[in-house]
């Protein structure tokens, strides 16, 4: 599964896009768009659920006040601007007026601060954001004020992800513990049914209110051209190629590299292989509840592990993997190796004495995995074998993605899971940093550098910050980051306007014939 937090590759695609941005007047406008997706989104709710299934659906219904660009910075969005005031302890939000929710209603002041607020308590990212605020206030119908009690210049980097969606406040005051029970945005697509299993069937938005600036990932102006967008679950990926091949989907994603030689020769499908991407590796309960408890037995299985055989398994020949300690890929402003001593140390003889030290006495260790996500299992069954052999015992549990979303989420009910993280954001960003993520990572050094990531406005120096706490998740073993992972997709020729960002979405794209 992937755990994610909105962005773009910038670019990276090494195989070129069927075409660039739409000129103005360029796209056709009509037809229904086919997207075959890798299973059922846990929700429809991207305040809910951090899973990436739901983000990337839920962005074409759903806006946020700032939105990513290719460069994976904030732009205005919702805003037409902010006045950043006090060395950014406060932010004055000056809203668009005239923008629409799907239900007619204008989005005001009361709408964002209703939706602020339930993203402060459903959000892992806001709560870590909302713990510094001491004032969320509205001016008049189309001015907030949001007052920290600390300089936070970082604001709009948490306020552009897709967990910061505007809602109208009847919805959120609805939903403040769960998933909304309506879905209604301002964006560009609505949601017109949705078929657990079978389908979603967003259709376009007439009254959307586009921005004038050029299209810019999920930033800029944004044209719905097509009548429906329709995204299909298909958990298998060979149905995936097949249907891609067939023309019974018009894109799909997540395709198997195995199949890459068949769809490369079929003359109307166009591939694109994306990194930076996603990191992928084995998170551990680090809960009272698990044993995993225990650094010293995560220290164990991770100098275990030989991560070539396993990204091999994951993602095939080396065209679609890259190893490496980084949480952020090499083309990102935040790199560094910090931690690459306890990387890739593969020697199961010196698990084995650490396991005996650290108190192991044969107790099964409870993996759970999925086929939906192919690497996720393929990855498993290799680093399962490898901790077998420094004589751990796995109990490998294998279950559909949504059903290991929800057990996840109960201390007692696992010890070690794989998942994926964008490699291409801003570190702060990562899910599992804040302590309420399965994963349960309580560190006072961990909440004292991340803090000071906030406040930091000086680069260099926030890169020294970033580094430390990159030190500190590998020395605490808190998860075993094995390497980033291309993903390759592929769509119908046919398609143009798809510029192929990090999290897909079809915002001015259109059908040529």
């Amino acid at each position: 599964g992937g755990d994610s937090s909105g962005g773009d590759s910038g670019g990276a695609a090494q195989t070129p896009a069927a075409s660039g941005s739409p000129a103005a007047g360029a796209g056709k406008p009509g037809g229904t768009l086919r997207v075959a997706i890798i299973g059922e989104p846990p929700a429809f709710d991207p305040t809910f659920t951090t899973a990436t299934i739901t983000q990337n659906t839920t962005a074409h219904v759903f806006e946020t006040l700032w939105a990513q660009d290719n460069q994976f910075s904030p732009q205005p969005m919702l805003l037409e601007s902010a006045d950043i005031q006090e060395e950014g302890k406060v932010f004055v939000l000056n809203l668009r007026q005239g923008v629409k929710f799907h239900n007619g209603e204008e989005m005001k002041a009361d709408d964002v601060i209703a939706s602020l607020e339930r993203y402060a308590k459903l959000s892992g990212r806001g709560k870590t954001l909302f713990a510094r605020v001491e004032g969320l206030d509205k001016i008049d119908d189309y001015t907030v004020r949001l007052a920290f009690n600390a300089p936070t210049g970082i604001a709009p980097v948490f306020l552009q992800m897709p967990d910061a969606i505007i809602i109208p406040k009847s919805i959120a005051d609805a939903a403040p513990d769960g998933e909304m029970g309506e879905f209604i945005g301002t964006g560009p697509f609505m949601l017109k049914e949705r078929l657990p299993d079978r389908y979603i069937s967003l259709v376009r938005f007439e009254d959307y209110a586009k921005r004038d600036e050029p299209p810019n990932n999920f930033a800029g102006g944004k044209t719905a051209y097509f009548d429906e967008i329709r995204f299909i679950p298909v958990s298998e990926q060979a149905v995936r190629s097949d249907g891609l091949i067939t023309d019974e989907f018009d894109f799909a994603e997540d395709l198997s590299k195995d199949n890459f030689e068949a769809l490369e020769a079929e003359p109307s499908v166009e591939l694109q292989i994306t990194l930076p991407y996603y990191f992928y590796g084995a998170h551990f309960n680090k809960s009272e509840e698990s044993m995993m408890s225990n650094r010293d037995l995560r220290m164990a299985l991770l100098t275990a592990i030989d991560m070539e055989p396993v990204a091999r398994a994951g993602f095939g020949d080396e065209r679609f993997w890259r190893l490496g300690p980084e949480i952020s890929a090499p083309e990102s402003a935040w790199y560094t190796d910090a931690g690459k001593q306890y990387y890739d140390l593969k020697d199961p003889d010196k698990a084995r004495e650490m396991l005996q030290a650290a108190g192991y006495d044969g107790t099964p260790i409870r993996w759970i995995a999925t086929k939906e996500y192919s690497y996720n299992y393929n990855m498993g069954l290799v680093m399962k074998d490898q901790m077998e052999k420094a004589g751990a015992v796995i109990d490998f549990q294998v279950m559909d993605w949504a059903t290991l979303v929800s057990q996840r989420s109960q201390k007692d009910a696992w010890d070690i899971f794989i998942t994926g993280h964008p490699s291409y954001n801003h570190p702060i960003l990562q899910v599992f940093l804040p302590e309420t993520w399965p994963g349960w990572w309580v560190n006072s050094r961990k909440d004292e550098l991340m803090t000071a990531i906030i406040e930091e406005t000086d680069p260099a120096k926030q890169l020294e910050y970033i580094a430390e706490l990159q030190e500190l998740w590998w020395s605490e073993a808190c998860m075993i980051k094995v390497c980033e992972g291309a993903t390759l997709r592929g769509y119908r020729t046919r398609l143009k306007g798809y510029n192929n960002p990090t999290d897909w979405n079809f915002f001015n794209a259109w059908f040529e014939e």
